[in-house]
């Protein structure tokens, strides 16, 4: 076997036993100091994640860290582990982005590319990040003029991901569908995400299911969207997720594209945004 190769296996491996570590903890418990002998198990998994990119990426290839701060946070020697509880710690989702995110360089121009941290449109969204021009290349996370589309996602995490991507402010994104916008699309998206929660809280309420409930439902605002029918495929997840699914947990796609296609008169789905 290739030794780079076996390397990237093993560090997998050891990253998947991490994970495995924390999957029992919820966030709270993560994030909490249990005792002063003990470090918050946050800064334990943010350790890590530094720590692989000081010896993978800055001691292998000399290049600067793009955020020293966070080289001083989760240095062991400069914070006893008393005093780790209350540095500014990124929280698990933060570590898992940071982990994941790559800096890119074009010319003198930085991009950073970092997974989202949590499934959304999909189980695996990056987006990319210009900080010096503050434009976002956000991918399938924003739809500029068309439905936003969960199925194979989560409505909860993609309302956690349009928050991290409002977080960085930028000033202009480029979506995965539809035209370039201002950030007030976040707003919008957002909108429409609590309104497939409650819409499914309704029809879970008055015992409808996803097809039914969408052929009940005024779409008000968001009947101008284009591929207005991805509403019964976002019911389908949002259901899921009333029953305690978790984010990006498979569910019954054959059911749920053909109650889409049943919504949509027998047409066949198309993708217009």
């Amino acid at each position: 076997m290739d030794v780079k190769q076996a390397i990237a296996e093993r560090l997998a491996e050891a990253r998947r036993r991490t994970e495995a570590l924390l999957a029992p903890l919820d966030d709270a418990a993560v994030m909490a100091q249990h005792d002063p002998l003990q470090s918050p198990p946050v800064w334990d998994y943010g350790h890590i994640a530094v720590f692989e990119e000081l010896w993978l990426v800055h001691r292998l290839s000399g290049v600067e860290p793009p955020d020293e701060t966070l080289m001083h946070t989760y240095d062991a020697f400069e914070n006893p582990r008393m005093v780790r509880g209350g540095l500014p710690l990124m929280s698990r989702a933060e570590v898992a982005a940071y982990r994941d995110g790559v800096d890119v360089w074009v010319d003198d121009r930085q991009v950073l590319v970092r997974h989202i941290g949590t499934p959304a449109h999909t189980t695996n969204d990056s987006i990319a990040w210009l900080p010096e021009e503050r434009v976002l290349f956000s991918g399938d996370l924003v739809f500029s003029g068309g439905t936003p589309f969960l199925l194979m996602g989560s409505i909860a995490g993609a309302l956690d991901a349009v928050e991290r991507m409002r977080n960085l402010e930028p000033a202009i994104i480029v979506p995965g569908h539809g035209d370039v916008c201002g950030p007030d699309v976040f707003d919008r998206i957002e909108q429409y995400l609590r309104f497939v929660q409650r819409s499914a809280q309704d029809a879970r309420a008055a015992g409808l299911e996803p097809l039914e409930a969408a052929r009940n439902l005024d779409l008000g605002e968001f009947a101008g969207w284009t591929d207005s029918e991805r509403i019964v495929g976002n019911l389908h997840r949002a259901n899921l997720e009333l029953d305690g699914g978790e984010r990006g947990a498979p569910l019954q796609l054959v059911n749920a594209l053909g109650d889409m296609v049943a919504y949509n008169g027998g047409r066949p789905l198309r993708c217009l945004a």
